[in-house]
């Protein structure tokens, strides 16, 4: 785990070249078809490098978008060769004319989705282009209507485990004394907390701290490792981070720490009030914390 009082130039020194890159132009030519097939990411991250393609394509920068991810962390043969597919609507926008860019630039569409696409611009390719499969529309609902109707809705988002590579862990006391402040805020609302985290810890320390507490019944880690590379369960977990990041999007207020999975929430509902406790290495890129 990074100390967040250490300094060291590595993180420095990727914000400057993220800024850079994301300075240049994407790596798309007007004539190229982009088909996007393997990255070995998080669904959060795969879905924004997705969106930094949509974006190119919708300017009129590049032909076309294939989304085919055919290999990675979400893969289950028995669901199907595509695992996009398993909770997302078919991409497939614009025309093949030959021209086929099978190796996009993957360091070039996220960054470009973190540091310079905006919340409403987000908001509007998600809604043009990128629809959720029925049958996950169908469980959020269901999980919403029986828990978390007829109150002001608190998320939290806590990503653990491996991203104190990319930014500064935040303390769960930091975490327990925001939410306090934002209860108080309030004055008097009926409020519940919807908790979504990679750490199991975290759930039972917030849990046990506050009553209204809901969460989904989701693979976590309890040793520290990040789940997405350490379970066989592919499909479910993946499943389990939409449904999750769903939820938020319905929240009122998100106290959250740096993620691709907040950045996406932050884009699913623009006027979501956030509340950021830590600053990914990204933010440099554009001068905000995502």
């Amino acid at each position: 785990m990074l100390n967040p009082n250490t300094k060291s130039t590595q993180p420095l020194l990727l914000s400057v070249l993220l800024a850079i890159a994301t300075l240049c132009s994407l790596s798309a030519h007007p004539r190229d078809y982009i088909i996007y097939k393997y990255n070995d990411f998080g669904l959060f991250a795969v879905f924004n490098n997705v969106l930094g393609m949509l974006d190119e394509f919708d300017q009129g920068k590049c032909a076309g978008v294939k989304v085919d991810l055919v290999n990675g962390l979400y893969s289950e043969p028995k669901m199907g060769p595509n695992w996009w597919n398993y909770y997302f609507q078919s991409v497939q926008v614009g025309h093949n004319g030959g021209y086929v860019n099978s190796s996009p630039d993957t360091g070039f569409y996220g960054p470009h989705t973190l540091c310079k696409m905006d919340r409403q611009r987000g908001n509007y390719l998600i809604n043009k282009y990128i629809k959720v499969k029925p049958y996950i529309s169908h469980l959020v609902n269901r999980f919403y209507n029986q828990n978390l109707t007829n109150a002001f809705l608190i998320g939290i988002h806590y990503r653990g485990t491996d991203k104190s590579s990319e930014a500064a862990r935040v303390d769960y006391e930091k975490v327990v004394k925001t939410l306090q402040y934002k209860i108080n805020q309030i004055n008097g609302k009926t409020y519940k907390i919807f908790v979504a985290s990679d750490e199991q810890k975290f759930v039972d320390h917030i849990k046990n701290k506050f009553s209204n507490v809901y969460y989904t019944n989701s693979i976590r880690s309890t040793n520290g490792a990040p789940v997405h590379y350490n379970n066989n369960a592919h499909f479910q977990h993946g499943l389990e981070c939409v449904i999750d990041v769903l939820l938020l999007a319905r929240c009122n207020t998100i106290i959250r720490t740096a993620s691709n999975v907040s950045s996406a929430v932050s884009m699913l509902n623009p006027n979501v009030e956030f509340i950021t406790l830590n600053e990914h290495i990204w933010a440099n890129c554009h001068g905000r914390s995502y």
